[in-house]
């Protein structure tokens, strides 16, 4: 009779979930052309209509900067890693 856990042919390492390696790429089944293309559609509108709008609501070509900052740099910030 063995005391030791680990020396029966299961184990305890196979119940816990498995760490992914850094190379390993997983692909998401939602990531299809059709929503990168969406995608895509989407943040170019928001590119020219966000500043455009920033200017028109403070009335001065300065706010049309700091509106492609916030567009830009926030989602760079706040990115999901591997994106």
């Amino acid at each position: 009779m063995a005391l030791d856990p680990f020396e029966d042919e299961t184990n305890a390492a196979d119940d816990y979930p498995r760490l992914m390696d850094a190379n390993e790429v997983t692909v998401s089944p939602f990531d299809t052309a059709a929503s990168s293309a969406t995608r895509f559609g989407i943040e170019l509108v928001a590119w020219v209509a966000g500043p455009w709008a920033a200017a028109e609501i403070v009335g001065a070509w300065w706010a049309v900067p700091i509106a492609l900052v916030v567009l830009v740099g926030l989602p760079a910030i706040f990115n999901t890693p591997g994106d």
